[in-house]
């Protein structure tokens, strides 16, 4: 009986010395399970009257950046990023990293805005006035053509407002053939900066267009968003912007409390 219980320990023993030697070798992850980080695009200006162009960026070998120029999602037949792009037309660029070796990166989307009709002349009047931190360099600001960035405490560029509603009203020298109107504004949910709940246009207290917008569910990317608000189609010299925005998610650490709403640039189409 003494031989067969140490018999016994020898055996399990061995078992465990053996499982400590095969889990104290050292194991490395496959290159398959890192996730590439995504391309920087730089974009002249996003807001343009004749061209602007895109150029990505991505330094890795045998990495290569493809994209999409329709607001598609990019996938691994996408079309090859081969140099900087260069652009005459409103569209949707979407940018990814592929590499046979990682995982594809995230997706970049960006936007690029021409403009078709000018309104640089229009006198504008808000209510409320901006936000004493956040006003730009005055309310002409809003249709100079100069684009902010997610940076929005460099610059100038940024109106920021903190009402639960607030009202944009476009008075132009001329009338102007209009279809759609065009908001460009900042989402950055870390800030407390949000957009609309909803948005309604009238010209001369006639209602031609309305917009509304999704609550989010949780915390999103910080990023540049236009906005199309699609109008009744008309020749318009007065546009009146009513935007509401909603208290806080209760996700949120602000919650229950009114958002920022950011805007740096009115377009018309």
């Amino acid at each position: 009986m003494k031989y067969k219980v140490n018999f016994i320990l020898l055996f399990l023993f061995g078992i465990g010395f053996w499982s400590c030697k095969q889990n104290s070798e050292p194991k490395f992850a496959e290159n398959k399970l890192f996730e590439l980080a995504p391309p920087r695009v730089v974009i002249d200006s996003t807001i343009f009257k004749n061209s602007t162009v895109i150029t990505a960026y991505f330094e890795v070998d045998g990495a290569k950046i493809r994209y999409t120029t329709d607001g598609g999602n990019v996938e691994k037949s996408s079309t090859i990023y081969k140099g900087p792009l260069e652009v005459n037309e409103t569209g949707n660029y979407n940018f990814k990293v592929f590499h046979p070796d990682y995982q594809p990166s995230k997706q970049i989307s960006t936007k690029v805005v021409k403009i078709n009709q000018s309104i640089s002349d229009a006198l504008i009047i808000t209510s409320p006035q901006p936000h004493a931190n956040y006003k730009g360099t005055g309310i002409n600001s809003l249709t100079d053509l100069k684009k902010g960035s997610t940076q929005f405490r460099n610059g100038s560029y940024w109106l920021g407002f903190l009402s639960p509603t607030t009202t944009i009203q476009l008075n132009l020298k001329k009338e102007l053939p209009i279809s759609k109107i065009v908001l460009s504004t900042l989402k950055d949910h870390n800030s407390w900066i949000f957009s609309p709940k909803s948005i309604a246009v009238t010209s001369n207290s006639k209602h031609i267009g309305d917009l509304k917008l999704k609550s989010p569910n949780s915390a999103q990317l910080t990023q540049l968003e236009f906005i199309e608000i699609p109008l009744e189609q008309g020749v318009y010299s007065e546009i009146n912007l009513q935007l509401t925005m909603e208290n806080i998610p209760e996700w949120h650490q602000g919650k229950g409390t009114i958002p920022f709403f950011f805007i740096d640039e009115i377009l018309v189409e």
